[in-house]
């Protein structure tokens, strides 16, 4: 029975580690030819902090500390990870923080991108989330992750068809009013960028409104391609004639 309590503290303080973070910055930058860098940052207030303690307090024979560290370097790792995201590092952090970064050695063979969830070309890179987005991530991530997400209740993983103020009923439910609102009103800012970092896009969206899309949303970044450019300007065989040579003193 203790063990069954001290797992479900744990779940219960890792639940909302990729998404449901209070104001989450995903950033995606291209690199190389067809990998990419990413890093996120997140955190709950001191609210949100101090109701996930009580929470898990309540569920554990040991009582938490708010001077300690919500989010575990292991617990952002196993999402990351789990992302086919390499190179992840995860730092040690404040009580109420994550933060993790790491690379994409090949977008286009991840699983991000299989999922369409990432994608990138020579000369854009684009993110989209949505029902079967997060239900494709949800349903590629390992048993215990899942556990995770679970309990959230996620319309997507669960197959229902919830507005924001059903979805905030249910939340309000089990975990409270308060943590619900600190969910639900929290905002994810999307930051995509180019190899050079000179064009990027940046756009905020909450959780509640993503947590109950029913259609995809995309955020993308296109830059200055010469590849494309010269294609544009001649014919193919010419330009991969000119490409390769280019390439080649390279």
């Amino acid at each position: 029975m203790k063990k069954l309590k001290n797992s479900l503290a744990l779940l219960l303080s890792s639940a909302s580690l990729f998404f449901t973070a209070c104001n989450p910055v995903i950033t995606v930058t291209a690199s190389g030819s067809d990998s990419a860098d990413i890093t996120f940052l997140g955190g709950f207030s001191k609210k949100g902090t101090e109701a996930f303690y009580e929470l898990t307090s309540s569920l554990s024979d040991s009582p938490s500390s708010s001077a300690g560290t919500l989010f575990s370097a292991e617990d952002i790792q196993l999402f990351m990870t789990a992302a086919g995201v390499s190179s992840v590092t995860a730092p040690a952090s404040p009580a109420g923080i994550a933060q993790s970064k790491g690379t994409i050695p090949s977008v286009s063979k991840n699983q991000l991108s299989k999922s369409g969830v990432l994608t990138r070309t020579a000369g854009s890179l684009k993110l989209t989330l949505g029902p079967e987005q997060i239900l494709s991530i949800y349903e590629s991530l390992n048993e215990e992750s899942q556990g995770y997400l679970d309990l959230l209740l996620i319309p997507a993983t669960t197959g229902d068809v919830l507005t924001q103020a059903e979805y905030k009923e249910l939340l309000s439910g089990l975990y409270g009013p308060e943590l619900a609102d600190e969910i639900l009103n929290g905002k994810m800012t999307v930051t995509l960028k180019s190899p050079d970092g000179k064009k990027s896009t940046e756009a905020s969206i909450t959780l509640g409104e993503l947590f109950t899309l029913t259609a995809p949303k995309s955020w993308s970044v296109n830059w200055y391609n010469p590849t494309i450019v010269l294609r544009k300007k001649m014919d193919t065989a010419t330009a991969d004639r000119f490409i390769a040579l280019a390439t080649k003193i390279a």
